[in-house]
């Protein structure tokens, strides 16, 4: 019985359940989207936005709930996102849902110069 337990908990912590592989997906698109709307912004208005909901001035379409924080009930559910200097940091705080860790998931930069974006890389 107790093996079991240990095992079923272990399994839990691990797997947290069928759509990650869904939510992974999710949430790089959406990174991404989020990524050309912040640097549309900067065009726009010649800086970056205060706060993802000021991307509602050039795409009210972008969702900024995280996926990958639903399995968080409680806490921030929203991308993480902050202005800094002349730049920002954009991304998902993973499934350990805290910033600045080894699973933090990014935007897709293909076919993108990094140089010439605000993107801050933690």
């Amino acid at each position: 019985m107790t093996t079991t337990l240990v095992l079923v908990l272990n399994y839990q912590t691990t797997h947290r359940g069928s759509f990650d592989k869904t939510r992974i997906i999710v949430a790089k698109q959406t990174l991404s989207k989020m990524l050309s709307a912040l640097e549309l912004f900067k065009l726009n208005y010649s800086e970056y936005p205060e706060n993802l909901n000021d991307l509602r001035k050039i795409d009210n379409t972008i969702m900024y709930t995280d996926p990958l924080q639903q399995v968080h009930p409680k806490g921030d559910q929203n991308y993480f996102y902050k202005r800094v200097d002349s730049g920002y940091y954009l991304f998902s705080r993973g499934f350990d849902a805290k910033p600045f860790t080894s699973d933090d998931l990014l935007p897709d930069l293909s076919g993108m110069n990094p140089k010439k974006l605000g993107l801050r890389i933690p």
